[in-house]
């Protein structure tokens, strides 16, 4: 077990429920806290243990769900960008005949065949 894994591993419950608070998921959570021991890892040469690791660990927890955050609202708006139908006249999809007694000829349609 290296020296990270010794100082980092009590610390795991607790960073969980820390990005849980902050990202309202438990298997985003959980992407978190690995991402965040990834780069404490990846960093741990270079920490100068002017602060304690706990703090040092959440401070990195914190920016990993802030970006994840807002990649996740990157992606939402992308998603529903590429989503919308485009005007297309009077085609209908085969769920929304118009005219039947369901989607009146007024209804509007949804774009897609």
């Amino acid at each position: 077990m290296t020296e990270f894994e010794r100082a980092a591993a009590p610390l795991r419950g607790e960073l969980l429920a820390h990005s849980y608070r902050l990202l309202g998921s438990w298997h985003e959570a959980e992407d978190a806290v690995q991402e965040t021991y990834l780069r404490g890892w990846r960093a741990w040469d270079d920490f100068e243990q002017r602060s304690s690791v706990r703090t040092w660990l959440h401070r990195i927890a914190t920016n990993v769900c802030l970006n994840a955050a807002r990649d996740r609202g990157r992606r939402a708006r992308r998603r529903r960008a590429s989503a919308r139908p485009t005007a297309t006249g009077n085609r209908t999809c085969c769920r929304r005949r118009r005219g039947s007694s369901r989607f009146p000829a007024t209804a509007p349609t949804c774009g897609w065949r």
